[in-house]
């Protein structure tokens, strides 16, 4: 089934990235960022839930909880979700979760990069894990705390990324690369201190696709890697154990937010428009 609402109070929203929706708790919220700042809005209707098909509506206007950012990346953790705000000075990361409002840490964890980097991040035992590399540059960086003192793990990619995607089970993780012409998925499992288990191999390789964007999500028995076709608008998923591809569904209008529930999969698709909203598709289909 597919959910459509509108996003977005009166006046122009000069859109940075694409709108993030994800859950907290019962409720629906999304994090967004324009040329003013980051913004935290819920959506909400009577009897809605995480299974219902009810109509929305934006239930308060957004909150500003951060200045501008260059790009905003996050992972749905929990009954909440943690971010990263990159820029060229560096990537800070905050969290939104049902209790108290949202926080945002003061120290940046990556410095002196010199141009927005591609991150992805996730979550070990309670402690974020962030990997970026910058646009071009084949290094890789992965940083975690570890008491007051941040450790820092490098890696050499066998090219530049186009994008990253980060997802955690228990003690371990999944890292996707995707190659800079979309055709390529290369995956490794990491350890809690961001090490690679083993090298980056390739999950699938095909010239017919020319995917935008990542996300790892972890899925009952394994973990999935599902990437965003931009020209054919349709959203592809992959199982990392063999690269089996279990999902495909199309008519999908921007790269959209990916979760599993109840057997499930639910996109969660915000596209921005000219008038200063965005429509949210949320679209549930089976795997």
């Amino acid at each position: 089934g597919e959910t459509s609402l509108f996003l977005g109070p009166p006046g122009h929203i000069a859109w940075g990235d694409a709108p993030q929706v994800f859950m907290t708790g019962q409720r629906l919220s999304c994090l967004f960022h324009d040329d003013e700042g980051v913004y935290l809005a819920s959506l909400t209707s009577e009897g809605v839930t995480r299974e219902s098909d009810a109509p929305l509506r934006l239930v308060h206007d957004r909150e500003r909880i951060a200045a501008p950012t260059r790009s905003l990346t996050m992972s749905t953790e929990g009954d909440g979700c943690i971010f990263a705000l990159a820029d060229p000075e560096g990537v800070r990361v905050g969290r939104v979760t049902t209790r108290g409002a949202p926080q945002i840490e003061k120290e940046r964890w990556i410095t002196q990069i010199g141009a927005t980097p591609h991150v992805a991040l996730g979550e070990f035992l309670g402690k974020p894990l962030i990997a970026s590399v910058r646009p071009g540059d084949r290094e890789l960086v992965i940083v975690r705390p570890d008491g007051e003192r941040i450790d820092t793990v490098k890696h050499e990619l066998s090219e530049p990324a186009l994008d990253l995607a980060m997802d955690v089970a228990g003690s371990k993780g999944c890292l996707a690369v995707l190659s800079m012409d979309g055709h390529r998925i290369e995956t490794t499992t990491l350890d809690g201190q961001g090490r690679m288990v083993g090298r980056l191999s390739t999950l699938i390789e095909d010239t017919q696709l020319r995917m935008k964007g990542l996300q790892v999500l972890w899925v009952e028995d394994g973990f999935r890697v599902f990437g965003y076709d931009e020209q054919a608008s349709t959203v592809v998923g992959f199982r990392v154990k063999d690269g089996r591809r279990e999902f495909q569904l199309g008519g999908i209008s921007t790269q959209p937010r990916v979760s599993y529930r109840n057997q499930r999969v639910e996109l969660f698709a915000a596209d921005p428009d000219a008038l200063g909203g965005a429509t949210v598709h949320i679209v549930r289909s089976l795997l």
